[in-house]
Protein backbone atom coordinates (compact mmCIF):
# COMPACT_ATOMS: atom_id res chain seq x y z
CA UNK A 1 0.00 0.00 0.00
CA UNK A 2 1.38 3.26 -1.47
CA UNK A 3 0.27 6.54 0.69
CA UNK A 4 1.03 10.14 -1.09
CA UNK A 5 1.27 13.31 1.31
CA UNK A 6 -0.01 16.10 0.20
CA UNK A 7 1.26 19.51 2.30
CA UNK A 8 -1.95 21.64 3.73
CA UNK A 9 -2.70 23.63 6.42
CA UNK A 10 -5.81 21.57 7.44
CA UNK A 11 -4.88 19.46 10.61
CA UNK A 12 -4.56 15.73 9.54
CA UNK A 13 -3.78 14.81 13.08
CA UNK A 14 -5.98 11.93 14.17
CA UNK A 15 -9.14 13.27 16.35
CA UNK A 16 -10.01 11.81 19.98
CA UNK A 17 -12.64 8.91 19.29
CA UNK A 18 -15.90 9.27 20.98
CA UNK A 19 -19.41 7.50 21.75
CA UNK A 20 -21.68 9.27 18.84
CA UNK A 21 -21.57 12.26 16.52
CA UNK A 22 -18.54 13.76 16.98
CA UNK A 23 -17.86 17.41 16.54
CA UNK A 24 -13.86 18.97 17.13
CA UNK A 25 -14.16 22.72 17.28
CA UNK A 26 -10.10 23.86 17.77
CA UNK A 27 -8.76 24.33 14.56
CA UNK A 28 -11.16 22.58 12.60
CA UNK A 29 -12.73 25.01 9.50
CA UNK A 30 -16.47 24.27 10.29
CA UNK A 31 -18.45 24.31 7.42
CA UNK A 32 -22.30 25.79 7.46
CA UNK A 33 -24.27 24.97 4.60
CA UNK A 34 -28.14 25.09 3.21
CA UNK A 35 -27.94 21.04 3.44
CA UNK A 36 -25.61 20.29 6.15
CA UNK A 37 -22.85 21.06 8.42
CA UNK A 38 -19.72 18.70 7.85
CA UNK A 39 -16.29 17.85 9.78
CA UNK A 40 -13.62 16.05 9.15
CA UNK A 41 -13.45 12.53 10.54
CA UNK A 42 -13.62 9.10 8.99
CA UNK A 43 -16.88 9.16 7.39
CA UNK A 44 -17.76 8.20 3.35
CA UNK A 45 -20.07 10.80 2.04
CA UNK A 46 -20.14 10.08 -1.62
CA UNK A 47 -20.85 7.35 -3.90
CA UNK A 48 -17.39 5.29 -4.67
CA UNK A 49 -15.74 5.35 -8.39
CA UNK A 50 -15.51 2.12 -9.91
CA UNK A 51 -12.83 1.74 -12.24
CA UNK A 52 -12.08 -1.18 -13.97
CA UNK A 53 -11.11 -3.99 -10.98
CA UNK A 54 -10.45 -0.74 -8.69
CA UNK A 55 -12.80 0.96 -6.32
CA UNK A 56 -12.05 4.95 -5.79
CA UNK A 57 -13.62 6.77 -3.03
CA UNK A 58 -13.38 10.22 -0.90
CA UNK A 59 -13.28 10.75 2.65
CA UNK A 60 -14.26 12.86 5.04
CA UNK A 61 -10.27 12.22 6.79
CA UNK A 62 -9.19 14.03 3.56
CA UNK A 63 -8.08 11.18 1.94
CA UNK A 64 -8.60 9.51 -1.86
CA UNK A 65 -8.73 5.92 -1.21
CA UNK A 66 -7.81 2.95 -3.52
CA UNK A 67 -8.65 -0.91 -3.33
CA UNK A 68 -8.82 -3.77 -4.92
CA UNK A 69 -12.36 -5.78 -5.01
CA UNK A 70 -11.19 -8.39 -2.16
CA UNK A 71 -10.97 -4.83 -0.30
CA UNK A 72 -7.42 -4.25 0.02
CA UNK A 73 -5.71 -1.04 0.14
CA UNK A 74 -3.66 -0.25 -3.17
CA UNK A 75 -3.04 3.43 -1.99
CA UNK A 76 -4.56 6.33 -0.37
CA UNK A 77 -3.42 9.87 -1.47
CA UNK A 78 -3.79 12.33 1.05
CA UNK A 79 -5.28 16.13 0.29
CA UNK A 80 -5.45 18.73 3.09
CA UNK A 81 -9.64 18.36 3.82
CA UNK A 82 -12.36 16.23 3.33
CA UNK A 83 -13.12 15.16 0.00
CA UNK A 84 -16.69 14.35 -0.51
CA UNK A 85 -17.49 14.49 -3.70
CA UNK A 86 -17.54 11.03 -6.15
CA UNK A 87 -14.16 10.75 -8.11
CA UNK A 88 -13.97 10.84 -12.25
CA UNK A 89 -12.20 8.63 -13.48
CA UNK A 90 -11.52 7.47 -17.60
CA UNK A 91 -8.07 5.63 -18.71
CA UNK A 92 -5.62 8.36 -17.54
CA UNK A 93 -6.32 9.38 -14.44
CA UNK A 94 -8.35 10.35 -11.37
CA UNK A 95 -9.82 13.49 -10.73
CA UNK A 96 -11.22 14.92 -7.44
CA UNK A 97 -12.36 17.80 -5.56
CA UNK A 98 -11.64 18.51 -1.90
CA UNK A 99 -12.57 21.08 0.92
CA UNK A 100 -8.98 22.52 0.69
CA UNK A 101 -10.51 24.39 -2.43
CA UNK A 102 -7.84 21.89 -4.59
CA UNK A 103 -8.92 19.81 -7.70
CA UNK A 104 -6.58 16.54 -8.13
CA UNK A 105 -5.53 14.60 -10.97
CA UNK A 106 -3.86 11.52 -10.38
CA UNK A 107 -2.69 8.60 -11.75
CA UNK A 108 -4.67 5.32 -11.62
CA UNK A 109 -1.10 4.26 -8.75
CA UNK A 110 -2.20 7.35 -6.85
CA UNK A 111 0.62 9.61 -7.99
CA UNK A 112 -0.17 13.25 -8.52
CA UNK A 113 -0.14 14.49 -12.52
CA UNK A 114 -1.56 18.28 -11.44
CA UNK A 115 -3.60 20.15 -9.19
CA UNK A 116 -5.75 23.46 -9.46
CA UNK A 117 -6.74 26.03 -6.71
CA UNK A 118 -10.10 27.69 -6.12
CA UNK A 119 -10.96 30.29 -4.35
CA UNK A 120 -13.06 28.09 -1.63
CA UNK A 121 -14.19 24.42 -0.28
CA UNK A 122 -15.03 21.86 -3.54
CA UNK A 123 -17.98 19.59 -2.34
CA UNK A 124 -19.41 18.56 -6.02
CA UNK A 125 -18.23 15.57 -8.06
CA UNK A 126 -16.02 16.18 -11.12
CA UNK A 127 -18.04 15.97 -14.56
CA UNK A 128 -15.42 14.64 -17.10
CA UNK A 129 -15.77 14.65 -21.32
CA UNK A 130 -13.46 14.30 -23.93
CA UNK A 131 -12.79 18.04 -23.71
CA UNK A 132 -13.18 19.71 -20.34
CA UNK A 133 -13.55 18.84 -17.00
CA UNK A 134 -16.70 20.48 -15.02
CA UNK A 135 -17.19 21.37 -11.47
CA UNK A 136 -18.92 23.15 -9.03
CA UNK A 137 -17.67 25.28 -6.26
CA UNK A 138 -18.52 26.82 -2.80
CA UNK A 139 -17.36 30.60 -4.17
CA UNK A 140 -20.35 30.17 -6.77
CA UNK A 141 -18.69 29.34 -9.90
CA UNK A 142 -18.80 26.52 -11.93
CA UNK A 143 -15.16 26.13 -13.16
CA UNK A 144 -14.38 24.13 -16.97
CA UNK A 145 -10.74 23.09 -17.78
CA UNK A 146 -9.35 21.47 -19.95
CA UNK A 147 -7.50 17.96 -19.62
CA UNK A 148 -4.06 19.74 -18.32
CA UNK A 149 -6.02 21.41 -15.50
CA UNK A 150 -5.94 25.06 -16.94
CA UNK A 151 -8.82 26.71 -17.11
CA UNK A 152 -11.10 27.05 -20.32
CA UNK A 153 -13.70 29.52 -18.42
CA UNK A 154 -15.22 30.31 -15.84
CA UNK A 155 -19.40 30.90 -14.90
CA UNK A 156 -20.14 32.77 -11.59
CA UNK A 157 -23.98 31.69 -9.91
CA UNK A 158 -24.73 34.23 -7.05
CA UNK A 159 -24.59 30.88 -4.45
CA UNK A 160 -22.89 28.35 -3.23
CA UNK A 161 -22.75 25.16 -6.01
CA UNK A 162 -23.17 21.99 -4.07
CA UNK A 163 -24.73 19.58 -6.57
CA UNK A 164 -23.12 18.60 -9.74
CA UNK A 165 -23.47 20.11 -13.31
CA UNK A 166 -24.67 18.06 -16.08
CA UNK A 167 -23.60 18.10 -19.35
CA UNK A 168 -26.34 17.00 -22.40
CA UNK A 169 -25.83 17.67 -25.62
CA UNK A 170 -24.63 20.96 -26.68
CA UNK A 171 -26.16 22.17 -22.92
CA UNK A 172 -24.70 23.00 -19.31
CA UNK A 173 -26.61 22.28 -16.14
CA UNK A 174 -25.64 24.33 -13.01
CA UNK A 175 -27.64 24.23 -10.03
CA UNK A 176 -27.05 26.68 -7.37
CA UNK A 177 -27.99 27.90 -4.01
CA UNK A 178 -29.15 30.82 -5.51
CA UNK A 179 -32.43 28.75 -6.05
CA UNK A 180 -31.73 29.08 -9.77
CA UNK A 181 -30.81 26.03 -12.30
CA UNK A 182 -28.68 27.75 -14.95
CA UNK A 183 -28.27 26.67 -18.54
CA UNK A 184 -25.27 27.58 -20.51
CA UNK A 185 -23.53 26.50 -23.78
CA UNK A 186 -20.61 25.01 -24.14
CA UNK A 187 -18.42 27.90 -23.84
CA UNK A 188 -20.38 29.66 -20.97
CA UNK A 189 -22.93 31.93 -22.33
CA UNK A 190 -26.81 31.86 -20.54
CA UNK A 191 -29.28 30.37 -22.25
CA UNK A 192 -31.87 31.10 -19.31
CA UNK A 193 -32.62 30.52 -15.82
CA UNK A 194 -35.44 28.48 -13.70
CA UNK A 195 -35.97 30.03 -10.74
CA UNK A 196 -37.15 28.01 -7.82
CA UNK A 197 -37.78 29.32 -3.79
CA UNK A 198 -34.66 26.83 -2.66
CA UNK A 199 -31.42 25.51 -3.15
CA UNK A 200 -31.20 23.52 -6.55
CA UNK A 201 -30.32 20.00 -6.58
CA UNK A 202 -28.42 18.20 -9.63
CA UNK A 203 -30.26 17.59 -13.06
CA UNK A 204 -30.96 14.91 -14.90
CA UNK A 205 -32.16 14.82 -18.40
CA UNK A 206 -34.77 11.98 -20.06
CA UNK A 207 -35.86 13.03 -23.67
CA UNK A 208 -36.77 16.49 -24.37
CA UNK A 209 -37.47 16.80 -20.29
CA UNK A 210 -34.87 18.37 -17.56
CA UNK A 211 -35.38 16.71 -14.18
CA UNK A 212 -34.54 18.36 -10.79
CA UNK A 213 -34.93 19.32 -7.07
CA UNK A 214 -35.17 22.04 -4.73
CA UNK A 215 -34.82 22.96 -1.12
CA UNK A 216 -38.36 24.11 -1.51
CA UNK A 217 -40.05 20.51 -1.50
CA UNK A 218 -40.28 20.16 -4.92
CA UNK A 219 -38.95 18.11 -7.90
CA UNK A 220 -39.51 20.02 -11.00
CA UNK A 221 -39.81 19.13 -14.83
CA UNK A 222 -38.91 21.74 -17.14
CA UNK A 223 -38.62 21.53 -20.73
CA UNK A 224 -35.09 22.34 -22.84
CA UNK A 225 -36.13 25.78 -23.11
CA UNK A 226 -36.12 25.94 -19.25
CA UNK A 227 -40.58 26.19 -19.50
CA UNK A 228 -42.13 24.37 -16.44
CA UNK A 229 -43.82 21.14 -17.35
CA UNK A 230 -44.79 20.28 -14.31
CA UNK A 231 -43.86 19.98 -10.33
CA UNK A 232 -44.35 17.54 -7.53
CA UNK A 233 -44.36 18.00 -3.87
CA UNK A 234 -42.85 15.97 -1.32
CA UNK A 235 -43.64 17.16 2.42
CA UNK A 236 -39.88 18.00 3.26
CA UNK A 237 -36.69 19.44 1.19
CA UNK A 238 -34.98 17.39 -1.85
CA UNK A 239 -31.77 16.64 -1.54
CA UNK A 240 -28.48 17.14 -3.79
CA UNK A 241 -27.84 13.67 -5.16
CA UNK A 242 -31.97 14.16 -6.53
CA UNK A 243 -33.26 12.72 -8.51
CA UNK A 244 -32.16 9.69 -10.76
CA UNK A 245 -33.54 8.21 -13.44
CA UNK A 246 -33.93 4.83 -14.53
CA UNK A 247 -36.14 3.11 -17.46
CA UNK A 248 -38.15 6.27 -17.85
CA UNK A 249 -39.03 6.14 -14.08
CA UNK A 250 -37.66 9.41 -12.30
CA UNK A 251 -36.45 8.57 -8.72
CA UNK A 252 -35.92 11.07 -5.95
CA UNK A 253 -35.34 11.14 -2.23
CA UNK A 254 -36.04 13.42 0.38
CA UNK A 255 -36.10 15.17 4.03
CA UNK A 256 -39.13 13.27 4.65
CA UNK A 257 -37.87 9.34 4.37
CA UNK A 258 -39.55 8.94 1.43
CA UNK A 259 -38.58 7.36 -2.19
CA UNK A 260 -40.93 8.38 -4.66
CA UNK A 261 -41.27 6.60 -7.93
CA UNK A 262 -42.73 9.49 -11.09
CA UNK A 263 -43.11 9.06 -14.46
CA UNK A 264 -41.86 11.28 -16.85
CA UNK A 265 -44.97 13.07 -16.77
CA UNK A 266 -44.63 13.46 -12.88
CA UNK A 267 -47.70 10.90 -11.83
CA UNK A 268 -46.77 9.51 -8.90
CA UNK A 269 -46.40 5.76 -9.44
CA UNK A 270 -45.62 4.71 -5.56
CA UNK A 271 -43.43 5.39 -2.81
CA UNK A 272 -41.60 3.84 -0.16
CA UNK A 273 -41.10 4.84 3.59
CA UNK A 274 -37.77 4.55 5.33
CA UNK A 275 -37.40 6.07 8.71
CA UNK A 276 -34.80 8.84 7.90
CA UNK A 277 -33.27 10.85 4.66
CA UNK A 278 -33.17 9.37 1.60
CA UNK A 279 -31.08 10.26 -1.45
CA UNK A 280 -32.14 8.72 -5.15
CA UNK A 281 -31.10 5.16 -5.42
CA UNK A 282 -28.81 3.33 -8.36
CA UNK A 283 -30.07 0.47 -10.21
CA UNK A 284 -28.38 -2.53 -11.11
CA UNK A 285 -29.52 -5.90 -12.55
CA UNK A 286 -33.41 -4.62 -12.24
CA UNK A 287 -33.41 -4.02 -8.86
CA UNK A 288 -33.36 -0.28 -6.73
CA UNK A 289 -31.19 0.01 -4.07
CA UNK A 290 -31.93 2.80 -1.33
CA UNK A 291 -29.74 4.38 1.07
CA UNK A 292 -31.14 5.95 3.90
CA UNK A 293 -29.67 7.93 6.37
CA UNK A 294 -31.88 5.38 9.25
CA UNK A 295 -28.76 3.25 8.31
CA UNK A 296 -30.00 0.88 6.10
CA UNK A 297 -29.66 -0.26 2.36
CA UNK A 298 -33.56 -0.79 1.13
CA UNK A 299 -33.44 -3.42 -2.25
CA UNK A 300 -37.04 -2.89 -3.61
CA UNK A 301 -37.88 -4.40 -6.78
CA UNK A 302 -39.27 -1.92 -10.04
CA UNK A 303 -42.84 -2.02 -8.34
CA UNK A 304 -41.38 -0.73 -5.07
CA UNK A 305 -41.47 -4.02 -3.04
CA UNK A 306 -38.76 -4.69 -0.52
CA UNK A 307 -36.71 -7.25 -1.16
CA UNK A 308 -34.14 -7.59 1.58
CA UNK A 309 -32.20 -4.97 3.52
CA UNK A 310 -28.40 -4.42 5.00
CA UNK A 311 -28.23 -2.38 8.22
CA UNK A 312 -25.18 -0.60 8.69
CA UNK A 313 -23.10 0.32 11.77
CA UNK A 314 -24.43 4.20 10.71
CA UNK A 315 -26.54 6.33 8.38
CA UNK A 316 -26.21 6.02 4.21
CA UNK A 317 -26.28 8.76 2.59
CA UNK A 318 -24.87 7.77 -0.55
CA UNK A 319 -25.89 4.97 -3.41
CA UNK A 320 -24.09 1.94 -4.11
CA UNK A 321 -21.65 1.40 -6.48
CA UNK A 322 -21.28 -1.85 -8.68
CA UNK A 323 -19.08 -4.70 -9.98
CA UNK A 324 -20.11 -7.43 -11.62
CA UNK A 325 -22.25 -8.76 -8.92
CA UNK A 326 -20.87 -7.23 -6.56
CA UNK A 327 -21.97 -3.50 -4.77
CA UNK A 328 -19.78 -1.39 -3.11
CA UNK A 329 -21.58 1.03 -0.36
CA UNK A 330 -20.64 4.29 1.12
CA UNK A 331 -21.13 4.38 4.94
CA UNK A 332 -20.85 7.11 6.95
CA UNK A 333 -19.64 5.01 10.38
CA UNK A 334 -16.22 5.36 8.59
CA UNK A 335 -16.81 1.86 6.77
CA UNK A 336 -16.95 1.13 3.07
CA UNK A 337 -18.85 -1.98 2.32
CA UNK A 338 -18.65 -4.93 -0.02
CA UNK A 339 -22.20 -6.91 -0.49
CA UNK A 340 -22.86 -9.50 -2.55
CA UNK A 341 -26.76 -9.43 -4.69
CA UNK A 342 -28.28 -11.10 -2.19
CA UNK A 343 -27.53 -8.34 0.80
CA UNK A 344 -25.04 -10.98 1.90
CA UNK A 345 -21.75 -8.66 3.79
CA UNK A 346 -18.09 -10.11 1.58
CA UNK A 347 -15.72 -7.58 3.48
CA UNK A 348 -15.75 -4.11 5.24
CA UNK A 349 -12.77 -1.64 5.06
CA UNK A 350 -12.28 0.58 7.58
CA UNK A 351 -10.78 4.45 6.95
CA UNK A 352 -8.32 5.64 8.87
CA UNK A 353 -10.42 7.31 11.91
CA UNK A 354 -12.68 5.70 13.67
CA UNK A 355 -14.34 9.17 14.50
CA UNK A 356 -17.40 10.49 12.56
CA UNK A 357 -17.54 13.66 10.99
CA UNK A 358 -21.01 15.86 11.92
CA UNK A 359 -23.14 15.74 9.92
CA UNK A 360 -26.66 18.19 10.72
CA UNK A 361 -29.23 18.64 8.23
CA UNK A 362 -32.12 20.24 10.98
CA UNK A 363 -30.25 22.86 12.86
CA UNK A 364 -27.91 24.76 10.51
CA UNK A 365 -28.53 27.85 9.43
CA UNK A 366 -29.17 28.61 5.87
CA UNK A 367 -25.44 30.02 4.67
CA UNK A 368 -24.61 33.61 3.99
CA UNK A 369 -22.55 33.66 0.72
CA UNK A 370 -21.24 36.77 1.78
CA UNK A 371 -19.64 35.49 4.75
CA UNK A 372 -16.39 32.59 4.97
CA UNK A 373 -16.32 30.66 7.82
CA UNK A 374 -13.00 31.11 9.75
CA UNK A 375 -11.29 28.33 11.71
CA UNK A 376 -13.51 27.58 15.26
CA UNK A 377 -10.89 28.28 18.39
CA UNK A 378 -11.27 27.32 21.71
CA UNK A 379 -13.57 24.15 23.36
CA UNK A 380 -17.02 25.80 23.53
CA UNK A 381 -18.77 23.98 21.16
CA UNK A 382 -20.68 20.57 22.07
CA UNK A 383 -18.39 17.82 21.20
CA UNK A 384 -21.84 15.37 21.02
CA UNK A 385 -24.29 16.83 17.74
CA UNK A 386 -26.92 13.77 17.26
CA UNK A 387 -28.82 13.10 14.07
CA UNK A 388 -31.71 14.50 13.69
CA UNK A 389 -34.59 12.26 15.08
CA UNK A 390 -36.10 9.58 13.12
CA UNK A 391 -38.49 9.82 11.02
CA UNK A 392 -42.11 7.83 11.54
CA UNK A 393 -42.56 5.32 8.71
CA UNK A 394 -46.09 5.58 6.76
CA UNK A 395 -48.55 3.77 8.27
CA UNK A 396 -50.15 0.58 7.13
CA UNK A 397 -48.69 -3.55 7.21
CA UNK A 398 -47.39 -5.30 9.99
CA UNK A 399 -43.88 -5.51 9.39
CA UNK A 400 -41.85 -4.66 12.68
CA UNK A 401 -38.47 -4.25 13.19
CA UNK A 402 -35.76 -2.01 15.20
CA UNK A 403 -32.51 -0.93 14.67
CA UNK A 404 -28.77 -0.17 16.68
CA UNK A 405 -26.74 2.49 15.37
CA UNK A 406 -23.23 3.66 16.75
CA UNK A 407 -24.29 6.56 14.09
CA UNK A 408 -26.78 8.40 16.81
CA UNK A 409 -24.53 7.23 19.47
CA UNK A 410 -27.22 4.96 21.26
CA UNK A 411 -29.89 2.95 20.89
CA UNK A 412 -32.66 3.67 18.27
CA UNK A 413 -35.39 1.91 18.18
CA UNK A 414 -38.23 2.26 15.93
CA UNK A 415 -41.72 0.88 14.37
CA UNK A 416 -40.52 0.33 10.61
CA UNK A 417 -43.82 -0.74 8.64
CA UNK A 418 -44.19 -2.40 5.24
CA UNK A 419 -45.87 -0.21 2.63
CA UNK A 420 -49.49 -0.17 0.81
CA UNK A 421 -48.89 -0.66 -2.92
CA UNK A 422 -50.73 0.99 -5.70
Amino acid sequence: MRDYVQESSWPMEPLPDAFGMVEVSANTRAIKDPFFHLTIGGSIACPPRVSGSVIYFGCCDGSMYALDREGNEIFRFRTGGPVIGTPAADRDAIYFGSYDGNIYCITHEGQLLWKFPTNDIVITSLLVTDNAIYFGCHDGQLYVLGRDGKVLWKYATNGPIYSDPHVHKDMVFVPSADSNMHALSLDGNVLWKFATNGVVSRARVLGDSLYFGSKDKNLYSVNLSGELLWKFAASEPIGPYNPSINRSTIYTGSFDGNLYALTAEGRLLWKFPTNDITVAPSFHSGLIFLPSFDGNLYTLDESGRLLWRFQAKGGLCAPPSFLNNRLFLSGFDCNLYCLDMKGTLLWSFRTSMGTLSTIDTENVPNADFEKRFEPVQGEESNPYKPLSPARAAESGGQDMYSSHSDYAGHDSHYQGRSKKYK
